[in-house]
């Protein structure tokens, strides 16, 4: 996310230019980091059942694997996931609100 701030401060900059406040700066900034921990979530989660269920039953593996899904698992990955996302978010979109416009246009 901090990638991403930096590659669009002049984008960011408009949005402050035309109007848009530093809170819903914010909001974008934390809603995109959001919207993308949900996507790779469920990502994350249906290739990880697909490895499980797959490595169960293939020959040389299923010994190894029991090819158990554990519900509890799967729940506190996502909050592990929902709680780095928002977190890795919270610096970038605090630090894109304390640019100043004039000069992130000017640069960015």
């Amino acid at each position: 996310m901090a990638m991403s701030v930096f590659e669009r401060r002049g984008e960011i900059a408009t949005m402050r230019a035309i109007g848009w406040r530093r809170g819903r700066v914010a909001r974008l900034i934390v809603g995109e980091a959001a919207l993308l921990s949900m996507i790779g979530t469920i990502l994350g989660i249906a290739l990880g059942i697909a490895a499980t269920i797959t490595l169960a039953h293939w020959k040389r593996t299923s010994g190894l694997v029991q090819g158990d899904i554990s519900v509890r698992a799967i729940v506190e990955g996502t909050c592990v996931a929902a709680a780095i996302a928002l977190a890795g978010a919270a610096f970038p979109a605090w630090r894109c609100t304390k640019m100043p416009i004039a000069e992130t246009m000017r640069t960015g």
